[in-house]
């Protein structure tokens, strides 16, 4: 997101792109309501192609699937729903609305539940390469192992687990400046053990036949066999559902974060699930449901943004949108485009929204770097009627907190950091 960068003593400024923001580091720090203003934006008239920041978002990678069913995760019987486009129209999503099964709320302590489970099913030790107490010391302990670049640069590196949404969220704020409440955004973020850790809670309570038309539209995109057409007789079960740990590195952040997946492209069953190597070169789709509109453009609608965003983060390369009208029912044919393609030729940037993530994680890294608290929380929201992040701060053990103890003790036994 950000174009340039000067820094003075008082404040820092980053120049993001048109519709983009100037970000001033406060002087001093306000407060409203227990909260502390950390930096304001500000709209932007600079143009962007001129002086465009790169795009240092690596493509992500799978590192694990699990199968849900509720709250429990199975990683060993996970199979991946195959994409069959429905061969007729008109398409009644109202179909089954009466035995439809809604998902269960997660508990605000579940937030990184997926992103955690797969560090402790790991036997690898993923944490003690950033949980070093010397980093100076690691470095040249590194070094005398191995002169390659990489090994170098480890005890720099910084590790962060998050989930998909949480990165989504930060990744479209510079397009969100009109104030809502819908573009509002809350950041929790806990720092142990050399690690950040940093979630978004969202509590979604909607049991309309509305939100619910998006699941059956997903049921009759996808089917459990490439060579039969999908069931959409049996009841829509949100509780069921697949998740992926990824993988991306953004400059001097590794990123390890989890999201959910709709399925892929295959005209033959896939039967090894463990084999990540197998599952990273498969393609990924994703289904999306629009109100038909006079609009004769989908792919101008401004929710493509976080279309993008999140899958491009889901290393999803395609998506298949269907216009339902007001009755709940898809009468026009399906679209489907790749992802790479839903850029082109629109108001916003990808280097702009990477960009402001960095500059996010720079902050919130920067701002907690002190700590060293498995339960101290750090909450940073984005207020667009205020045009700032702000930040609260839940020191020691609190209804914020959002590590499990599992984990915790894991953290202790896997570092070298004083925990």
């Amino acid at each position: 997101v950000v174009s340039a960068i000067s820094k003075c003593t008082e404040h820092k400024s980053f120049l993001i792109n048109r519709y983009s923001l100037i970000i001033y580091k406060m002087a001093t720090a306000a407060k409203n309501e227990g909260y502390e203003v950390l930096i304001e934006l500000q709209a932007s008239v600079f143009n962007d192609e001129i002086s465009s920041p790169p795009f240092n978002l690596s493509q992500p990678k799978i590192l694990k699937l699990y199968a849900y069913k509720g709250f429990e995760a199975n990683s060993s019987d996970v199979q991946l729903p195959y994409f069959i486009e429905p061969r007729s129209l008109p398409i009644d999503l109202n179909k089954g609305f009466e035995n439809f099964i809604f998902r269960q709320q997660w508990e605000f302590s579940k937030m990184l539940e997926t992103t955690v489970k797969y560090l402790l099913d790991s036997e690898e030790n993923l944490l003690e390469p950033y949980g070093s107490e010397n980093s100076a010391t690691h470095q040249s302990l590194k070094k005398e192992v191995d002169e390659s670049y990489q090994s170098r640069q480890n005890s720099k590196r910084k590790l962060v687990l998050t989930n998909r949404g949480c990165l989504s969220n930060i990744m479209i704020i510079p397009y969100r400046l009109v104030p809502s409440k819908y573009n509002d955004k809350t950041i929790f973020a806990t720092h142990y053990c050399g690690v950040l850790h940093i979630s978004d809670y969202r509590h979604d309570d909607n049991t309309t036949k509305a939100n619910a038309f998006h699941n059956k539209f997903q049921q009759t995109c996808f089917s459990d066999d490439p060579d039969l057409d999908p069931n959409t007789d049996v009841p829509v079960n949100e509780d069921e559902f697949i998740r992926g740990v990824f993988q991306t590195t953004l400059k001097e952040f590794d990123l390890i974060y989890s999201g959910e997946l709709s399925g892929i492209v295959s005209n033959h069953k896939i039967d090894d699930m463990q084999n990540m190597e197998t599952i990273n070169k498969l393609q990924f789709i994703s289904t999306r449901l629009l109100l038909n509109s006079d609009h004769s453009n989908i792919w101008k609608n401004p929710k493509c943004l976080n279309w993008w965003a999140t899958l491009y983060l889901a290393n999803t390369s395609d998506l298949c949108v269907g216009l339902k009208d007001r009755d709940g029912v898809i009468r026009t044919p399906l679209q489907r485009k790749p992802v790479k393609d839903l850029p082109k030729d629109q108001y916003w940037k990808p280097q702009i929204c990477t960009k402001f993530l960095l500059t996010m994680l720079e902050l919130i890294e920067k701002t907690m770097s002190s700590v060293n608290c498995p339960y101290t929380v750090y909450e940073f929201v984005y207020d667009s009627f205020a045009k700032c992040i702000k930040l609260k701060k839940h020191i020691g053990k609190t209804e914020y907190s959002f590590l499990s103890e599992e984990y915790i003790e894991r953290c202790r036994k896997q570092t070298s950091m004083p925990c």
